[in-house]
């Protein structure tokens, strides 16, 4: 397994997931996120930088031709409801924590970002995107829980109701399951900018740039006011029974079995 890198700059603190697989979303992507908000949490004001840390940026992205290739299905696959009951309780506080972030947010999406790395992408406050990956390839996002049978956990539905505009298109990128390229995903919402590759960096910290006049108080409070339902949820108990239920059924677990041996297949 790789890391999650924190790499700070002048002005703004970029986040790399590292941790191969594709980022995949299994239970040790979630405890290296949690360590990773905890430790942006605690680190003090950098000496000579400009701007408190509170009101510092973070850029949160991929490495090579994914950003997040959404749930590890092939590990979790292999749970018990028990087991999966406590991952979805350990996926809600980690995503959860990331929309309620007291900083601005901006997912730098270089590549794959499915289901759960489109969800991840949404909790952002901010989602700009390469038109291709690194290396040129085509890649896609969209949340795919629908075609594999599932309905969303709880803290998925709130962070959709808050990310993505009301109306037809909202409910074609859920009820659908459809995959977007780069300009189409901007065309739906899901994505707010998409440049060439090699300008996504400095595409994003120009983004960065425009949120650094507001000060760490200013934000915690504004971010508050815009996301109440998922700040409020932070204290709430939330029922996934129906999610669990329709994860252990047979149609369900028979269509991810199929995605987990193509992706065998494939290498």
């Amino acid at each position: 397994m790789g890391e999650i890198r924190i790499e700070c700059h002048e002005k703004w603190d970029w986040v790399h997931l590292e941790l191969g697989r594709a980022n995949a979303v299994g239970p040790d992507f979630l405890t290296a996120m949690d360590e990773t908000l905890g430790t942006l949490s605690a680190l003090g004001d950098p000496p000579g930088f400009e701007l408190d840390r509170a009101s510092r940026p973070v850029l949160l992205t991929g490495q090579g031709a994914a950003f997040s290739a959404g749930l590890d299905l092939t590990t979790l696959l292999q749970f018990d409801r028990e087991e999966m009951e406590a991952f979805v309780r350990q996926f809600d506080h980690v995503f959860r924590r990331i929309a309620t972030l007291p900083r601005p947010t901006i997912a730098v999406v270089n590549g794959h970002a499915v289901a759960g790395g489109t969800v991840l992408a949404l909790a952002c406050d901010v989602r700009v995107g390469a038109d291709a990956t690194p290396k040129g390839t085509s890649y896609v996002l969209g949340l795919k829980e629908s075609a594999i049978g599932l309905p969303v956990p709880s803290i998925v539905a709130e962070i959709v109701d808050v990310s993505l505009p009301s109306g037809a298109r909202r409910n074609e990128i859920v009820l659908t399951g459809s995959l977007y390229a780069p300009q189409d995903a901007l065309a739906v919402g899901l994505l707010d900018q998409v440049v060439p590759a090699s300008e996504l960096t400095s595409l994003a910290e120009s983004v960065a740039q425009t949120f650094t006049q507001s000060t760490g108080r200013a934000t915690r409070r504004l971010k508050e006011q815009l996301r109440p339902a998922l700040h409020e949820g932070l204290t709430t108990a939330r029922d996934d029974e129906a999610f669990l239920d329709a994860w252990f059924s047979p149609e369900t677990q028979r269509r991810i079995t199929a995605v987990v041996e193509s992706l065998a297949k494939r290498g």
